[in-house]
């Protein structure tokens, strides 16, 4: 069995829930755009899981007048299938699993549609995570995967220092990296911890 350490960015009002009873079970949500399919989410670096959390606590807080502040989870991920799709045999894996999907559900006359009735949520980009998420899915429950890693590459993030380093970025063909861990299940989490920081540091919206 495999250990990982992951860190997760929630809202303090959600530690005590998770610290004593663990995070709740994924379940399938009209949200069908998860980077890495239904899970229980976590950034393998503290500073992207900080970030996260500031700027999703800075949003909820505006929306609903709220008080709430900024929290990180550190959690000790044990799994024995684990799939990071980093490792170009991993992804070759993932990516067959995918062509031969859609050779079978075309022989079967079945028609996948990743169109959403939301309006403007059908651009490519979107649809394209709709179906990322659907595959992901779908291929975690075939193989029984425990848990699922990918790193995303992001050529302008919010928290990219200032205009000029983006711009050099951009001209160097540069990015940064963001190391996503997905859990299946509550089960796989072991422990729990939470990660004390300074909520005024400035947030980049």
């Amino acid at each position: 069995m495999d250990d990982l350490i992951g860190y997760h960015g929630t809202k303090s009002s959600n530690v005590s829930g998770i610290l004593s009873e663990n995070f709740k079970e994924p379940i399938v949500k009209k949200e069908d755009n998860h980077w890495l399919g239904h899970g229980i989410y976590f950034f393998s670096d503290f500073e992207l899981a900080e970030w996260w959390a500031k700027t999703k606590v800075k949003i909820h807080n505006k929306k609903y007048s709220a008080d709430d502040r900024a929290s990180v989870i550190k959690a000790e991920i044990q799994a024995d299938r684990i799939i990071d799709l980093d490792l170009p045999s991993k992804m070759n894996e993932f990516v067959e699993y995918c062509h031969k999907f859609q050779e079978e559900i075309v022989e079967q006359g079945i028609v996948l549609d990743f169109i959403s009735d939301k309006k403007n949520s059908n651009t490519p980009e979107k649809i394209s995570k709709r179906k990322r998420c659907f595959f992901m899915d779908s291929y975690k429950l075939d193989r029984d995967i425990e848990v699922i890693l990918f790193t995303f590459s992001k050529e302008n993030p919010s928290y990219a220092s200032s205009r000029y380093h983006k711009r050099l970025f951009k001209e160097l063909d540069l990015h940064y990296n963001e190391k996503q861990i997905c859990v299946s299940k509550p089960s796989n989490i072991v422990k729990r911890v939470e990660i004390k920081f300074d909520f005024d540091d400035e947030v980049i919206i």
